[in-house]
């Protein structure tokens, strides 16, 4: 052996050894006497782990001109030549690798690299796939194979091939972004395919602590399979990396007012306002926040300020209207015109007078919502309505403006011939669909809550318009013609307040919701003393209301109250309703404050209550229903509009006349009598779902049949006044 090969095995040694200053040193003393193409070669390497890419191309490059050179060293050059952006002759040297070497994996898969740069995806796929037969350990193999299956397809294969190259890299961010992003655009939001998404986007935000893109997806996937809280942890996270970003600000608060979280939700909105003061999304939402604080004064003042800077936008004058239903302060009448005042500045485009009835009799009724989803009391009213219509005599068309489907959805799709979709069309497009189904009726279920979609009647898609189900007040529209109600809701007397003419149910603007046989009534066991209770919204129990209920738990001193409501999931707020109900004398055992649970759940706590106790402004509806399906009466005191008469509509049907009373000592009195009855009135609680059941609002046919004779006289003033 030559004493050059000798030194040369000696810088070898260093070299593995990590000694490369010495390996250097050993290397130069090699080339000075041998222009060896290996020292050359070496010490390229070891240079350009330095940084002198320059003098480190030089060597290696003269290592490859000797004829001697090996496939590792034109690699290495390659490689050098790469990093140099000189892919024309990293093209050319990887080439020589593989040509010199066939069975070098390493080669194959840094010339994919370069040919996919230079000449295309498809010629660079076949050089992945050779170096993945060679070694099935490469990850970049995988990745580059991912790459260009993405561009050249098909797409599928890109995913599994990313999953290896993972497995092989847990720490490669690169593989894991592009997972989560082929993941995502293969993947709709109830994919199969979700976790995978999911746990590639936590790995991608976990590398990368900056973004904030992989949070995001985290959360709408989460949020898509009901795992709120995993869901609302992403979007926290994801605004401790970008704590001044307006839109994240914003759907957090969102997302956290979905599942009542109110101050902390309150506290984003606060945020994300500081930014943007005047955005009129975030000044709604903040006073929706008020709403379910129960502070309705403070959120009716909020909504009536965004109205007047904007009275043709979406978010004031909708929401000025809801709200105020709920405010005790203000009078029927002040709502009527607040109502009418709204919606007087709405499009409108077509004038009734100028609409062909033809003759004869409706054929083609449409209903408009947003709500027929999930546990919306919409939704538990309208499924046993569609089921039972006339489909002979009556054409039924289904508008449904939301983007949320789930089982009640397609439940309800399977009752009707005619279902739209409607949720991506503005007013003019949607009453150009409704005018192609020739509609006779069209009956608006949302009047001003979340979702509506009343301001197409201003387009006058149908000869006949009417309000019904979802709001309970005049919609104040001037094109709509009717409101479904019945004597108790409505009584003739109160007419003029109503900017509709009224049509009239015989027993009940409402008919017996949809709900579970199953849901078994046991109620209180009988050593318990009497328990009241309201499951109704936060923003119901009004001051008024409260007075009410404190004097009712003072005149009976053994009482208990139970309430149960979406905003005690925010435990801030609970506590502080606590604080009230201990100053106001009711002490701590006495009460019992509920967060939000599943429906069936809900249902189930109506047995431990033995009255309810109806809130004042604002009546439980659908809740009045819950009550007495569990066996539980509903103890209410109308007052002198539709949302406030409720409670007594539904005992009034239900022959509950005792449970209706008109004044504030009547009901206190009517509340002892259940507490000095209270074996009678247990053993009654087993009744009523049976009355409910067998009487007027529980036949749907019969209900249903009553509708359509309602809408057809509709149908027949309008003539008559033609």
């Amino acid at each position: 052996m030559s004493s050059a090969e000798q030194l040369f095995q000696q810088a070898l040694q260093l070299h593995a050894s990590g000694d490369l200053v010495q390996a250097e040193t050993v290397y130069r003393a090699v080339i000075a006497v041998h222009k060896h193409p290996g020292a050359l070669s070496n010490l390229g390497q070891i240079l350009r782990s330095r940084g002198e890419l320059g003098q480190s191309l030089e060597l290696q490059q003269r290592a490859c001109e000797h004829a001697n050179a090996t496939a590792e060293m034109h690699f290495n050059l390659g490689n050098a030549q790469r990093q140099a952006k000189q892919l024309p002759g990293a093209l050319t040297s990887y080439r020589q690798a593989v040509l010199l070497k066939p069975e070098f994996a390493l080669a194959h898969c840094a010339l994919g690299i370069v040919v996919q740069h230079q000449e295309g995806a498809s010629k660079a796929h076949k050089h992945y796939q050779q170096a993945i037969e060679l070694d099935k350990g490469l990850w970049r193999a995988w990745f580059g194979r991912a790459e260009t299956s993405l561009q050249i397809g098909p797409a599928n294969n890109a995913i599994s091939d990313l999953q290896c190259a993972a497995q092989l890299a847990p720490q490669q961010l690169s593989v894991w972004r592009l997972l989560a992003q082929t993941l995502s655009a293969q993947t709709d939001l109830a994919g199969q395919n979700d976790q995978s998404l999911i746990q590639a986007c936590q790995r991608w935000a976990a590398l990368d602590q900056t973004v904030t893109q992989p949070l995001i997806e985290i959360a709408a996937r989460e949020w898509a399979f009901k795992n709120h809280e995993a869901s609302i942890n992403a979007l926290r996270e994801a605004v401790k990396r970008a704590p001044d970003d307006f839109n994240l600000l914003s759907f957090l608060s969102l997302r956290l007012a979905e599942v009542h979280h109110v101050g902390e939700a309150d506290g984003y909105c606060q945020q994300a306002l500081s930014i943007k003061p005047d955005d009129m999304t975030m000044l709604a939402h903040a006073g929706k926040l008020q709403m379910l604080r129960g502070n309705v004064q403070n959120a009716v003042e909020r909504f009536g300020e965004l109205y007047a800077r904007d009275p043709e936008g979406a978010y004031g004058g909708r929401n000025w209207l809801f709200a105020s239903l709920y405010d005790e302060t203000l009078s029927a009448q002040t709502i009527t015109n607040r109502h009418i005042q709204v919606a007087k500045g709405w499009a409108q485009t077509t004038d009734p007078s100028s609409i062909d009835m033809g003759g004869g009799v409706p054929r083609r009724i449409g209903y408009l919502t947003p709500d027929l989803t999930g546990d919306h009391p919409v939704a538990q009213f309208f499924e046993p309505i569609l089921s039972n219509h006339d489909h002979q005599r009556f054409e039924i068309f289904i508008y449904s403006a939301t983007d949320k489907v789930d089982n009640t959805t397609h439940r309800c799709q399977q009752l009707t011939l005619h279902w739209h979709d409607v949720q991506s069309l503005d007013d003019q497009k949607l009453a150009e669909l409704m005018r192609t189904h020739q509609l006779d009726v069209l009956i608006d279920l949302a009047g001003h809550t979340k979702g509506s979609r009343i301001s197409v009647f201003g387009y006058r898609p149908a000869p006949v318009q009417i309000c019904w189900l979802g709001y309970p007040y005049t919609t104040g529209h001037p094109q709509c013609d009717f409101l479904l109600v019945d004597k108790i809701v409505c009584p003739p007397g109160q007419a003029g307040l109503y900017s509709e003419s009224l049509l009239y149910l015989p027993d009940c603007v409402f008919c017996q919701p949809k709900l579970d046989e199953a849901l078994i009534n046991s109620g209180p066991a009988h050593d318990k003393p009497i328990t009241f209770g309201n499951f109704g919204a936060f923003q119901k129990v009004t001051p008024k209301t409260f007075r009410l209920w404190i004097e009712v738990l003072q005149a009976i001193p053994e009482s208990r109250l139970m309430l149960k409501n979406g905003s005690f999931a925010d435990g801030n707020l609970r506590e502080q309703f606590a604080k009230r109900l201990i100053k106001a004398g009711i002490s701590s055992n006495r009460f019992e404050l509920q967060q939000p649970s599943p429906f069936a759940h809900m249902m189930e706590e109506y047995n431990s209550v033995d009255v309810v106790l109806d809130t004042l402004a604002y009546n439980g509806g659908t809740t009045a229903f819950h009550a007495l399906w569990m066996g539980v009466p509903t103890l209410t005191q109308p007052g002198n509009k539709f949302c406030s008469r409720m409670g007594a509509s539904v005992m009034h049907a239900v022959a509950g006349q005792g449970w209706i009373v008109s004044s504030k000592n009547a009901y206190i009195k009517q509340a002892q009598w259940a507490a000095a009855n209270l074996t009678e009135l247990r053993t009654q609680r087993n009744s009523w779902r049976g009355i409910l059941q067998s009487g007027p609002l529980g036949n749907h046919a019969r209900f249903v049949s009553k509708l359509e004779q309602a809408v057809c006289s509709g149908w027949q003033r309008l003539i008559n006044m033609s």
